[in-house]
């Protein structure tokens, strides 16, 4: 059965309500973010410590960008809206494919983002493999190590 114009009406009504939700808590996220940032590096200033928090941190938020906020973004909301439009099944196959393959892709990046932390640091960083700044790449590489799983449950936050 296809649904009534207004039903298919009220659903489009509570899609946009929920898009405008999340471009709230968006806005809200990146706010949030720059105070922290502005708290971070007013308490320890521009120090070797504080360098390495911003670059593990900045490593796996990139990818979360690209892969959470990009790529599945732009691909899942025509195709959610489409399937909605057909029928409730097919839009819950659909969440849970797109939750499925998400699980599975951040989870392959934070394990290759763990495994190769050093490398990621000597892209990402290039100055803290100068000379005497080896405890501080060390650092960096070991907090990036930590922060990749963040990608998987914010990517699946996303979704």
């Amino acid at each position: 059965m296809k649904p009534d114009s207004k039903d298919q009406k009220s659903r489009k009504a509570g899609i946009a309500r929920a898009t405008g939700s999340v471009a709230i808590a968006t806005l809200a996220s990146r706010v949030l973010g720059l105070v922290r940032d502005m708290a971070i590096a007013s308490y320890f200033g521009a120090a070797g410590k504080t360098d390495a928090f911003f670059v593990a941190f900045k490593i796996p938020n990139l990818l979360r960008r690209l892969v959470a906020e990009g790529a599945l973004s732009s691909a899942f909301i025509p195709i959610f809206t489409e399937e909605l439009n057909k029928s409730e099944v097919e839009a819950n196959r659909a969440v849970q494919a797109t939750f499925g393959f998400t699980l599975l892709l951040t989870i392959l990046l934070s394990l290759l983002g763990i495994f190769f932390a050093e490398d990621l640091t000597a892209i990402f960083a290039p100055g803290f493999l100068a000379v005497g700044s080896q405890e501080k790449f060390d650092l960096a590489a070991s907090l990036t190590r930590l922060m990749f799983p963040y990608i998987i449950l914010v990517s699946l936050l996303s979704v």
